[in-house]
This record gives C-alpha cells, structure tokens and sequence, in this order.
C-alpha cells in the first residue's frame, strides 16, 4: 500500500502545472518511498539513499518556490502598486520583482537629457515610470516610449 500510494503521488506530480504543487506533490511520493524502502527487513540502500535525496531536493525546491510567491510583503506600497501595474502580468514573481527593485534605484531625469547613443554599450537599464522618452534611430526621431517601456533594453544587454 505505501509503495503503491507512493508512486501513485509520484504521477500525480508530474502532471501538476502548478510549480509548488508539483514539488509539494513529489516530496510526499518519494517520502512514501523512503519510508517503503526503510520498512523492508534488509532495504535495498541505492534506491533508499536516492529517494531521500530527492525529498530533500524537492522540499528545499518548494521552499524557494514558496519564499519567491510570499516574499512580497517585503515590498513597499510604492513597489507592489509599481509591480501590479507593470510587471505583474509579464510573468514577474513578486519575489523576482522584490529583487529587482533592491538592485535598482530612483533617478529623476531632466527634459532632455541623453540616456543612450545608438552603438554604445550601456551600464544602465532605465524604466520608465512617469513620463516618456525618445528615440532616435539614425539621428532621426523614430517612437515614443511611455510609461511602463524600458528605453534602451537592448544597448543594455549587448
């Protein structure tokens, strides 16, 4: 029986799509199966040892996973109505989003100011949360970019 519910978990996990379910759901199948190999008289040692692996490696998954989805309350009002209006629909965690912010700070920029030339590298990735930017292909004007765009995502990531 707890072999069977065991691997019985095991399947279920891996038709899970929910990411916290699935290792939730997989920690419970190869604790099923540890405690299956551990009940036999003389228990096979390879699969005992390797199914008590992965309920540590799926149980300290799903603490990242959970951590990643609960860390928000770290972040301010300020940052959760900034991440609900830009980036929570691209698929950015709150916790993805919390590190984002720590490694980014507030500038305010001057009407006119350049924040990138065309061909350049550039150590900076700017987002734009009030106002907009221009830009210039070729010297010539070519967009607009308004709030919630990133003005120069590419020179950024060459």
């Amino acid at each position: 029986i707890i072999g069977n519910g065991a691997y019985l978990a095991l399947a279920s996990g891996f038709l899970m799509t929910d990411m916290i379910s699935l290792r939730l759901m997989l920690v419970s199948g190869y604790t099923g199966l540890v405690a299956f190999h551990a009940l036999h008289k003389k228990p096979l040692q390879i699969p005992l040892r390797w199914s008590a692996l992965f309920v540590v490696v799926n149980g300290g998954a799903a603490l990242l996973l959970f951590m990643d989805e609960w860390i928000g309350f770290l972040l301010s009002e300020e940052e959760l109505a900034l991440y609900d209006e830009h980036f929570k629909d691209d698929g950015l965690t709150k916790g993805q989003f919390y590190y984002l912010m720590k490694m980014s700070k507030k500038e305010y920029i001057k009407d006119g100011s350049v924040l990138t030339q065309e061909g350049r590298v550039s150590p900076n990735l700017y987002f734009i949360h009030k106002g907009k930017a221009k830009v210039f292909h070729h010297s010539a004007f070519a967009a607009y970019i308004g709030e919630g765009g990133f003005v120069n995502d590419v020179a950024f990531q060459q």
